[in-house]
């Protein structure tokens, strides 16, 4: 493989200080939404619970939590 003469160093799109930040914050979203869910499915009676709202929340704290996962691994140094 040859490289041409001008080539740039790589450069995350996140600095690599905001990933303990972002792991915190993230994860804070991801419990209080699964939390959400969790008193969703507890307090509404079973006829008026309704699959969008349930998809909705549960999507929302899945993703959230999961980025949440990912930076913690970075901000500890495992590169994923």
């Amino acid at each position: 493989m040859v490289l041409s003469g001008e080539s740039y160093a790589w450069s995350p799109p996140l600095p690599p200080s905001l990933f303990t930040t972002l792991a915190f914050v993230l994860a804070v979203v991801g419990l209080a939404l699964g939390a959400a869910f969790f008193l969703h499915q507890v307090t509404t009676a079973a006829s008026a619970k309704g699959l969008p709202v349930e998809l909705g929340l549960a999507a929302a704290a899945s993703v959230t939590l999961g980025l949440a996962g990912l930076f913690i691994m970075l901000s500890v140094g495992i590169y994923v």
